[in-house]
Formats: C-alpha cells, sequence, structure tokens
C-alpha cells in the first residue's frame, strides 16, 4: 500500500490580508501635508536667510572651482554615452543580415571623400 503525496490546496498566508496591506493614504493625511508644506518651506527659507552671510561667499569662491569641474565631467559623460551609444547601435543593427547590409551600405555612403571631406571640414 503506497502513501499518496501531499496534495492539499495550500493558499498564501498574505492573501487575506492583502486588502488591508495596500498601501493607502487617508484624505485627511494628505490634507494635513499639503497645509504643512509651505511652513516648513518658510522656516527653511529663513533658516538660509539668516545663515546666508557664510555660505555665500564659500559658495561663490568655491563656484570659481566646481562650476568649470562640472562642465568638463560633464562634457566628459556626454562624449561617452554618445560612444557607448553608437558603439552599442552598431552592435544591434548588425546583428541580422538585413541590418548588416543597412550599416555597410550607410558606412559606404558615409565614408566617400566628399561626405568625408563635409564631415571634417576640409576644404576642398
Amino acid at each position: 500500500n503506497r502513501a499518496s503525496p501531499y496534495t492539499s490546496k495550500v493558499a498564501p498566508y498574505v492573501t487575506p490580508y492583502a486588502k488591508q496591506a495596500s498601501p493607502y493614504v487617508k484624505p485627511a493625511m494628505l490634507a494635513m501635508v499639503a497645509l504643512a508644506i509651505p511652513a516648513i518651506l518658510c522656516v527653511l527659507g529663513f533658516i538660509a536667510l539668516i545663515t546666508s552671510p557664510i555660505w555665500v561667499p564659500i559658495a561663490f569662491f568655491t563656484s570659481l572651482l566646481w562650476i568649470p569641474l562640472a562642465i568638463v565631467v560633464g562634457l566628459v559623460a556626454l562624449v561617452s554615452f554618445l560612444a557607448i551609444a553608437f558603439v552599442a547601435s552598431v552592435r544591434f543593427f548588425t546583428m541580422t543580415p538585413k541590418g548588416k547590409k543597412m550599416v555597410t551600405d550607410v558606412w559606404r555612403t558615409i565614408s566617400t571623400p566628399s561626405v568625408m571631406q563635409k564631415i571634417l571640414y576640409v576644404p576642398s
């Protein structure tokens, strides 16, 4: 006599509590937050106003360093993104024979001397 396997239906433990556990914010709480935000912003603005003699000169003098640095970092990030996007798009489109033909046709057009001179601004 073989024992039958355990085959009873198992319901997830969370099922009866799913409705209670759903994220819900009461309208009264939303109204309290909406009413409190202007007061909080006013307090932060007042703190910024009375402490401005300290942080404004520091921000000005350090901006001579961090603004050019931010511009350089942004340009490096942009060029890196464009290079990665170019390589990724070429790799993506050359995965199929139809895409490979399309990429080689575009490359043949771009690599002609007249187009290259226009791209590289070589006077003809």
